[in-house]
């Protein structure tokens, strides 16, 4: 529930304050998409397989987050290498956001409304909080990086990797970049619990 409402949070606030700050929509209100609209159908297959072959990689080498981790590096590697292009039809995108906010959704069966309240309180603080750090890094590293502060401010937002690249498209921003900090940020936090979460099942006493 936290990490779904500072997703919401996030993608929802920051949007509507970048948009009242330009005085324009930005994001998808704006009508950006990443998705291209001349996908060959026989593109489809290869990347499906290659997200399968991602997650048995993942699964060989234990990747942390195996079903996240395996197919964004076996995507990756195909991009970088320019051995194939991966580039998703809408229709397939909007298939996959179904599948997976339905199954998510469902975890939400039994909770407590007051509980949705409490957590609803805790995330506006925690995201405050989260996006004043943000503000400060992309303000203290905008001249750095030469990108302007709203840019860096979306690359460093706690949440909604495809909301915010839409945003950067909006802002007339390099999309990529925006993504690219995302993903680290995702893997850094993947690799960071798994790591920390296996150092505190070693370091702690079993119960008697």
């Amino acid at each position: 529930m936290q990490q779904f409402l500072r997703i919401i949070v996030v993608v929802t606030l920051l949007p509507i304050g970048l948009s009242l700050w330009i005085g324009t929509p930005v994001g998808s209100s704006a009508g950006m998409t990443l998705a291209a609209s001349d996908v060959p159908l026989w593109s489809v297959p290869v990347t499906l397989l290659a997200g399968l072959v991602g997650f048995a990689l993942g699964h060989v080498l234990r990747f942390p987050a195996k079903q996240l981790t395996g197919p964004m590096a076996a995507a990756a590697a195909l991009t970088l290498s320019g051995l194939f292009s991966i580039d998703i039809p809408q229709w397939l995108i909007n298939a996959a956001q179904v599948v997976v906010g339905t199954a998510l959704g469902m975890r939400f069966k039994g909770l407590n409304p007051s509980i949705l309240l409490e957590g609803i309180w805790l995330n506006l603080i925690a995201v405050g909080g989260m996006l004043l750090l943000s503000g400060f890094f992309a303000f203290a590293l905008m001249s750095t990086m030469e990108q302007p502060f709203d840019v860096m401010l979306i690359s460093f937002a706690p949440g909604g990797v495809t909301e915010m690249s839409l945003v950067a498209l909006s802002l007339a921003a390099n999309p990529a970049l925006v993504t690219l900090h995302h993903v680290f940020r995702i893997l850094i936090t993947v690799v960071g619990l798994a790591i920390s979460a296996r150092w505190f099942r070693q370091s702690t006493p079993p119960l008697s």
